[in-house]
């Protein structure tokens, strides 16, 4: 027998810009460190990650200095993401390509040259400084572009066997990128697409995929949910989540369980 949802959905937002940050990435203790060369288009000084005052058709090439401060040679991967917003309502770099959501017009892959991981070997007790290039468009653009140089050490010989099981320990770490052109923050906006029904892990649940389509950052997000069968007021589903963020042009799958 086919069932029919009826999805409550409250949503509450400090549409707030200045709670997002990303810090310089420290990793001391797996022998490397991460930071940032800070340009003079620095908007704000008071952050080591690139959040960059830029203007139509501007170029500029962004330093990133990896230290190696272990005793041997390490290889590194390095390149810049989009933005995006996971499953657990929060703002995800990792990707090197992710499911980008349509509302996006230009974004990280537009406007940097680096369309793919690039590679470096930094020997021990060293550091190298890595460069990253972005153009943006002659067009001017409003609110924000978002993403973040992603650093990842390779894996080596130091891979550990145990029990026929290879285990391998990879970190990464990610240094943001926000690229504006005005100081006017864009206020973010919040949709509701398509509503279904699913399953994780053999638990039942009703997922809601929520879009901010502008491009502004969302912080501070709250969603209070109720699921019941149409035409009936027994709540069958229900869920609270607080303290969630979304990336401008971005979209997730919430889901009540």
């Amino acid at each position: 027998m086919k069932r029919y949802w009826q999805w409550i959905l409250a949503l509450g937002a400090l549409l707030t810009f200045a709670g997002w940050y990303t810090t310089t990435a420290h990793a001391e203790g797996v022998g490397y460190t991460v930071s940032a060369k800070l340009p003079k288009n620095q908007d704000d000084k008071n952050v080591t990650y690139f959040a960059l005052r830029v203007k139509p058709n501007q170029q500029e090439k962004l330093g990133v200095v990896i230290s190696n401060q272990s005793k041997k040679s390490a290889t590194f991967q390095y390149g810049v993401n989009q933005a995006i917003t996971n499953n657990n309502g929060v703002i995800d770099y990792s990707n090197s390509n992710p499911k980008l959501d349509s509302s996006l017009k230009v974004g990280i892959k537009d406007v940097f040259n680096e369309q793919k991981l690039q590679k470096v070997t930094v020997p021990a007790k060293t550091s190298k400084t890595v460069y990253v290039t972005y153009k943006m468009p002659s067009k001017k653009i409003d609110g924000m572009i978002l993403g973040g140089v992603y650093v990842k050490k390779m894996a080596g010989k130091e891979a550990k066997a145990k029990k026929g099981v290879t285990i391998t320990n990879q970190f990464a770490y990610v240094i943001g990128v926000r690229l504006r052109e005005s100081s006017v923050d864009v206020a973010p906006d919040m949709k509701l697409n398509e509503v279904r029904a699913g399953q994780i892990n053999a638990y039942n649940q009703v997922e809601a995929n929520l879009q901010n389509p502008r491009p502004g950052l969302m912080s501070q997000l709250k969603v209070k949910t109720k699921v019941t069968e149409v035409g009936k007021t027994k709540v069958v589903l229900q869920n609270e989540k607080s303290n969630m963020a979304m990336a401008p042009n971005s979209n997730f799958n919430y889901a009540s369980i």
